[in-house]
């Protein structure tokens, strides 16, 4: 289904039992068990949208474009283990910008995964799936990224535990065009798309799917790598930073345009208080900015139309309950890129 077409699809027939009209339960609480920093990590990676991967001669070259970049506005970087010296320019970027996402790339044993952990990395990225590592750092602060090239290498990497999954390499694969497919049936599964992606182009991927995009050349040209032009770098980095963000806070309008398309419809539908409609928009968009709703436009009526319309329906006691607190989802992900109303069995 296409982005631009989601408020525009018709609202599935709702019917109540004719005796009495329904109950309703609503759960406005705002309550919410704290963020791992795993999670932390994968919001703020969605939240921009990017992740700038640097691969440098030198340290000394890899500090200065990275300082570069940084200054540019990139707020998730990720350098390669080919770097030399690449934990201690790791080590000491952690310790000159606190507050940005820094891991480390290009990560194959679990003997390096230890060092980048030991040098304040905050994520590790590989181009496969490490199954050592992804064990290792179950119970650690660190998130891990896996690559996954096919359907069966990003089931198999999300059910082995991966939070998140790096589609590599997504431009030989298709690139925009293979991210709207993995989409599909892989809506609940957050997706970084890497290699050959441009500036250009990140708001497509992020339109049809990725969490994140992956950008190298991108960001770090070679000729301005070679020519130490760190002032480029600084300008890509920005534009970078600029259609990243773009990209994500135009996603989440949508997606908080389409909740609110069926909040309206369905108050109207239902009777539902004004008040109650309110905390509803607010409780999605807090869920949006925590990142706690999925930034995905997964297949939404598509989905329902293939199922049986009673799913859409209350149970036959006309009871069911409403759920906002910010982890808001249908069920059998009739809505998969979050929620607003959840239906509950009559109790």
């Amino acid at each position: 289904m296409a982005v631009g077409s989601l408020c525009s699809c018709p609202s599935p027939p709702l019917t109540f039992p004719s005796s009495s009209p329904p109950r309703f339960r609503i759960s406005c609480s705002s309550s919410q068990l704290p963020l791992s920093p795993q999670h932390k990590t994968i919001t703020q990676i969605k939240n921009s949208g990017i992740i700038a991967c640097l691969r440098a001669q030198s340290a000394e070259l890899a500090m200065e474009a990275a300082r570069a970049a940084l200054s540019g506005g990139i707020s998730v970087l990720e350098i390669v283990m080919s770097t030399p010296s690449v934990f201690e320019v790791i080590q000491q970027l952690v310790l000159d910008y606190p507050t940005t996402i820094i891991g480390v790339g290009t990560v194959l044993n679990s003997e390096d995964a230890k060092n980048a952990m030991n040098a304040g990395a905050k994520f590790l990225m590989s181009p496969a799936m490490v199954k050592n590592i992804l064990d290792d750092i179950q119970a650690a602060d660190v998130l891990y990224i896996p690559g996954a090239m096919t359907p069966t290498e990003i089931l198999c990497a999300y059910d082995a535990g991966a939070k998140i999954v790096k589609v590599y390499p997504v431009s030989a694969l298709g690139g925009i065009h293979y991210i709207s497919a993995l989409n599909k049936p892989f809506g609940h599964i957050p997706m970084v798309a890497s290699q050959g992606i441009t500036i250009d182009s990140i708001a497509k991927y992020i339109a049809c799917g990725a969490s994140s995009v992956v950008l190298s050349d991108a960001i770090f040209n070679k000729e301005a790598m070679g020519k130490r032009n760190f002032s480029a770098i600084y300008q890509l980095a920005h534009l970078a930073a600029l259609q990243g963000n773009e990209a994500v806070e135009r996603l989440k309008r949508l997606v908080f345009d389409f909740a609110k398309h069926l909040v309206i419809w369905t108050s109207q539908t239902l009777f539902w208080k004004a008040n109650f409609v309110s905390s509803l928009m607010l409780g999605i968009k807090q869920g949006l900015d925590a990142g706690r709703i999925s930034q995905k436009v997964a297949k939404v009526m598509d989905t329902a139309g293939a199922r049986p319309r009673d799913k859409w329906r209350p149970s036959s006691s006309g009871f069911f309950k409403i759920n906002v607190d910010g982890a808001l989802f249908m069920e059998h992900q009739c809505i998969g890129l979050g929620a607003i109303v959840r239906h509950y069995e009559a109790k």
